[in-house]
């Protein structure tokens, strides 16, 4: 399985937030869970043991021109389903009831638009199609909202609500900086984002879902390029990329406001950490260290590896 990264990023912003939504990938673990899961203060730890479930991914199927479709995988069976075959396709995330995936589609009329379509690949549907660029989908809890961020070249990048019963929008964010990369929190009350200019310094804000209340939550103490936050399973701290050079995951506790490493000494310190995802169903979260993916549980502390770079899982 091939994960390409091959966009220059010399032209401007757009190429960075394309390498982004290309790297973003998502643990959905269709198990029901009846108590919420809390954060483990155990001590991180790398398994062997098999993990049931559906990885959805996108992968390179082409380089002249730069091509990737959506693929899914059942990590049982091995069985691997093609699930899109025109365009340009990346950054795919499951709804948060497993039953419809939402990803990013390039087209030379539309740019990047966001699309939505059933677990096996039918009813491919654009939900915000314009002449900007639209990256960072993220469902609500209830599945009824998507998160985006919008991007018009000349313009800073700014957060959008998308109401998919109404087709409503409203516009989150309005400053002069980049604000993108949005997360849900569990309760659906909060939504954590970066702030800052993509190919600068990065911190980590948060706001409530309407907008307001926007609060910086890391600094430059814990890194300049802080970026991809994602909530823990249960809303008590944030998991983010940073770091020197935000080159490591990092945890942020809320109430303590203490940061530690959130991968402790598992992997050697020279490998990248990047592209944190939660799944709100088992409390996993998923990421990428180096070029294989994981999925840590968050109650127990203990990492799977997914295989290939850029696998997005499902039960």
């Amino acid at each position: 399985m091939e994960f390409g990264l091959l966009f220059d990023l010399s032209n401007n912003k757009f190429m960075l937030m394309k390498i982004f939504s290309i790297m973003s990938f998502l643990c959905f673990l269709l198990i029901s869970c009846t108590s919420q899961q809390v954060v483990s203060t155990a001590t991180p730890e790398l398994t062997t043991d098999h993990i049931s479930g559906w990885v959805v991914y996108s992968a390179l199927v082409s380089r002249e021109p730069t091509v990737s479709q959506i693929f899914l995988k059942n990590l049982d069976t091995g069985e691997v389903t093609q699930l899109t075959n025109t365009g340009d396709n990346s950054s795919p995330k499951w709804s948060p009831d497993g039953s419809k995936i939402v990803f990013i589609s390039f087209t030379k009329e539309n740019l990047h638009d966001i699309y939505i379509m059933n677990r096996d690949g039918s009813g491919q549907t654009p939900i915000v199609a314009t002449s900007a660029d639209e990256y960072f989908p993220d469902w609500s809890p209830d599945g009824k909202q998507v998160l985006f961020s919008s991007f018009t070249r000349g313009s800073a990048s700014e957060i959008y609500l998308l109401d998919l019963t109404s087709k409503d929008v409203k516009n989150l964010t309005n400053s002069i900086r980049d604000d993108y990369l949005p997360a849900w929190s569990i309760d659906g009350k909060h939504i954590a984002f970066t702030f800052g200019m993509a190919d600068s310094y990065t911190q980590i804000y948060t706001m409530n879902n309407a907008g307001n209340d926007i609060r910086q939550i890391t600094s430059s103490d814990m890194g300049e390029f802080n970026n991809s936050p994602i909530w823990c399973p249960d809303d008590a701290c944030v998991v983010f990329s940073g770091g020197k050079g935000g080159s490591k995951l990092l945890l942020l506790d809320l109430d303590s406001q203490t940061t530690t490493p959130l991968l402790g000494n598992v992997f050697e310190s020279s490998l990248i950490q990047s592209s944190p995802r939660r799944s709100p169903v088992r409390g996993y979260i998923t990421f990428i260290v180096g070029e294989t993916s994981y999925a840590m549980d968050m109650k127990t502390k203990k990492i799977y590896s997914l295989g290939a770079t850029g696998i997005s899982l499902y039960p």
